[in-house]
């Protein structure tokens, strides 16, 4: 019989900004963990067991 693997939930964070003198800007973070450490992506994570989804993403951005 198959055992099912543990689903794993995450979140990540769109965060736009807007200066006149600048136009509109993305928020995104240096991946810190492989694959793909040193890229670009967007701000995020997996969501620890009892933790909201809100809590886990301020603890990511």
């Amino acid at each position: 019989m198959l055992q099912e693997a543990p689903i794993k939930l995450t979140v990540d964070a769109v965060v736009f900004g807007y200066a006149k003198s600048d136009g509109i800007s993305l928020l995104l973070v240096q991946r810190k963990y492989e694959p793909f450490k040193g890229q670009w992506a967007l701000p995020g994570g997996f969501v620890l067991k009892d933790e909201t989804l809100e809590a886990a993403v301020k603890e990511n951005c």
